[in-house]
């Protein structure tokens, strides 16, 4: 018995082992037909991408979490037929599993499924250990839909140690049929070719236990802004637990094309679009090169690189350019495009984005510090309507000091000691407020959040960025504590809609000083007259488009470091002219942070800098800011 008993868990250990180790099992026991060739089998040897993918659903499963990824990749990479063996691998081997595959069409899905079967059939006739095969029986299957692993006759001696499993492929199109099974090994394929994907995702992650023996895989190519991409920014952001892995064309050695002779390697010329209109963006992919998101770091690119750039742009995408970004991405940005005309340049925003890797990593050291700004008195003053409850004395507070009532909204781009920034107490700031009014920004996806940019005034360099969705009385609070902390900055808050009764709020209620106020001209009497916030118009919504696209020339082209914020250059790169030449964020898109970037940046070229006065106090201390009657009044909470 005690024989057995040991049998029975060597044979286990290596099923499990079988099932979830594929970088190790995968080249002995599954055969493939190599990619360009029509005839033989092959063992199944990772490629780069496929081995970097086994890498990172390892640390997941050394964290004990169920094994949830989404990939975003070019074309022709193989991770479909990675996601085939593992499929087999695990309904071979473990027992009462049902393993699934979901194409996006009939073809695919019987593609796949030939695949799934010949590795099945492949399968070498060995035992497992002491008498126990390898191979179980198909007790039932349906050709390109399932096949049930069984045994067929007398059950297996020892309970639980034959599959008794099944390997699924369904369609998109039919997957409602699924309804009310149970799955534990999941590939979604090409994902974004799929109709209604939002509602079956949400029904088959109903059948999927949250279990640290389940895998759901969602693998595609980008097709546009759908839910895919939703899925996508929600797993970068790491609001989901799916393990963002994205393997870009430039990472697959095949994608190289070598030169006929080597005169035609001499006179290849990176980014001369006169010698080829295909030749745009090459010379940022020559120097400093693409990052690498698994890194952090460029990785200049070949000629042989931007040489088959070149012939497949031309050959495999009919000369299209953005075609290309989309089947086969540099970058995640790449690889979703805008349904609507770009309004700034996309060669210069990938520049940018480029750079704001350096200061605003995905992942790893380096980046903003975040925290909150929170105040540390509060007084009840005389307000405009009764009395106000006013926020006084601010301080940023690092996240690890944060309680569950405070959240980590702010991200700040400044040296920093002990985590928290250290504010020049001799530079002057410009703040730029969009007030959200709770409503998608383009009619579709969640609401529009609330945004805040601090740009220093002199250099019109971002400092800090804070994003939330809270009320907006809450945001006039975030909002004065900001600008009291960088200094009594200039607070610009537009005011179009909920935004006026915030600049109200921080007029008349907290009484603070420094509020933008714009100028026009009233066309009857040419009289100036001066009005509280900013207010995007007809007339000044093109002068902050244009002001933006300067300055984003100026950074792309002179590398000036004045964008710190990845999720702000990505805003530049989804706001688009629409057909009745608006302008707006693509649809489930944001431009909240660009907006109060935009209005910060045209303040700070309308306002004075506001110097610090050089003559000390009456404690010898120098004298940091301006003073004004109203913010005597300000501080010392006195009626203006």
């Amino acid at each position: 018995m005690g024989s057995d008993q040991a049998i029975a868990e060597k044979v286990a250990e290596v099923r499990r082992s079988i099932a979830f180790e594929t970088q190790r099992w995968a080249p002995e026991l599954l055969k493939i037909v190599p990619k360009g060739r029509s005839h033989g089998l092959v063992r199944f040897e990772l490629n780069d991408g496929q081995l970097a993918f086994e890498r990172k659903l390892a640390e997941q499963r050394e964290a004990g979490k169920p094994l949830r990824a989404i990939i975003l990749k070019a074309r022709q990479i193989g991770f479909s037929t990675l996601m085939q063996g593992k499929l087999i691998l695990a309904a071979t081997q473990l027992a009462h599993l049902n393993a699934l595959c979901v194409a996006d069409s009939k073809k695919t899905g019987a593609k796949l499924y030939r695949i799934g079967e010949r590795m099945y059939n492949n399968l070498p006739h060995i035992d497992v250990a002491e008498g126990y095969p390898l191979v179980p029986p198909v007790r039932s299957h349906r050709t390109n839909e399932f096949l049930h692993f069984a045994p067929k006759g007398e059950a297996w001696e020892i309970p639980d140690m034959w599959p008794d499993s099944t390997y699924w492929v369904d369609t998109a199109g039919e997957f409602e049929s699924g309804r009310g099974g149970t799955y534990h090994f999941v590939h979604l394929s090409e994902y974004a070719f799929w109709e209604q994907a939002e509602t079956k995702f949400r029904a088959l992650m109903q059948a999927v236990p949250r279990d640290p023996d389940t895998l759901v895989v969602i693998e595609s190519t980008a097709n546009g802004y759908n839910h895919f991409r939703e899925l996508w920014m929600q797993a970068e952001a790491g609001d989901s637990e799916f393990l963002p892995f994205f393997w870009p064309w430039w990472k697959h050695a095949e994608y190289s094309l070598p030169f006929p002779t080597e005169r035609a390697r001499r006179e290849f010329r990176p980014g001369d679009t006169e010698q080829s209109p295909y030749a745009e963006g090459e010379r940022e992919l020559l120097d400093p090169g693409p990052i690498d998101v698994l890194t952090g770091e460029h990785v200049p690119l070949t000629l042989e690189q931007l040489n088959w750039r070149r012939w497949c742009i031309a050959d495999n995408c009919g000369g299209n350019i953005r075609s290309f970004d989309q089947e086969y991405p540099t970058t995640p940005e790449h690889a979703f495009i805008a349904s609507g005309e770009k309004v700034f340049e996309p060669v210069l925003v990938r520049r940018v984005i480029a750079q704001t890797e350096r200061t605003d990593p995905r992942h790893g050291p380096g980046g903003p510090v975040r925290g909150a700004v929170v105040a540390t008195k509060r007084e009840l003053r005389a307000g405009l309507h009764g009395r106000i409850d006013v926020p006084l004395d601010p301080e940023f507070r690092p996240a690890r000091l944060l309680d569950v009532t405070d959240s980590p909204d702010w991200r700040v781009w400044l040296p920093t000691k002990d985590d928290v920034p250290e504010i020049d107490p001799e530079a002057a700031y410009v703040i730029g407020v969009d007030v959200s009014d709770g409503m998608p920004e383009s009619g579709e996806g969640d609401p529009a959040y609330q945004a805040i940019e601090v740009i220093d005034h002199a250099t019109r360099v971002q400092v800090a960025e804070y994003r939330s969705r809270v009320a907006p009385d809450l945001l006039a609070e975030h909002a004065v504590l900001t600008a009291m902390l960088f200094n009594n900055a200039w607070l610009a808050i537009e005011k179009t809609g909920p935004g006026l009764a915030v600049v109200r709020k921080i007029w008349h209620d907290f009484r603070y000083p420094f509020v933008y106020r714009r100028k026009q001209h009233q066309q009857s009497t040419e009289k100036q007259t001066e009005n509280l916030g900013w207010s995007t118009d007809s007339a000044t919504k093109p002068l902050l488009i244009a002001g933006g696209q300067e300055l984003l020339r100026e950074e792309a082209e002179e590398g000036a470091g004045r964008i710190k914020s990845r999720r702000l250059a990505r805003e530049f790169s989804t706001y688009v002219r629409t057909s009745a030449r608006t302008t707006q964020p693509e649809a489930g898109e944001y431009a909240d942070l660009l907006m109060a970037w935009l209005i910060a940046q045209q303040v700070a070229a309308e306002l004075p800098i506001r110097r610090a006065k050089k003559k000390d106090d009456e404690k010898g201390r120098p004298r940091r800011r301006p003073i004004t009657a109203r913010y005597t009044a300000f501080r010392r909470g006195r009626p203006v």
